[in-house]
């Protein structure tokens, strides 16, 4: 798998930084907020936006992913719709690599490449 835009992490350890190319720490978990999943032909984004002042949206882009097995527990609620658990990079192996907790759900898959991408969220026209 390739990794864009982020340091390599660690494999088989639960995630909720993520470590850009030139050394910032990304806390998904505190810091953001996801926003929305969205799945476009063979990508799959993870949307976040920065909490609490709206100002930074992050994406994981997983390019090619492959696999995909999403469930939700019988006691989901709609409160965990916009919070993440961790994401986790498994080594190699006959197991998906993936397994990002998201939303309340979890997300089992195999991806090609990772991108992180780090923009100034979009200014609302109020």
């Amino acid at each position: 798998m390739k990794f864009s835009g982020m340091r390599d992490p660690q494999t088989n350890v639960p995630l909720i930084e993520i470590e850009t190319t030139d050394g910032r720490l990304v806390d998904l978990y505190n810091e953001n907020y996801l926003r929305c999943v969205v799945r476009r032909g063979d990508d799959l984004t993870f949307e976040f936006d920065s909490w609490p002042d709206r100002t930074v949206r992050t994406s994981l882009q997983f390019r090619g992913a492959r696999d995909l097995r999403t469930s939700q527990p019988d006691d989901w609620h709609p409160g965990e719709a916009e919070q993440i658990e961790h994401l986790l990079v498994r080594g190699k192996g006959p197991w998906r690599r993936i397994v990002f907790k998201a939303g309340g759900l979890e997300y089992e898959f195999n991806s090609a490449e990772l991108r992180f991408v780090v923009e100034l969220a979009p200014v609302d026209a109020d």
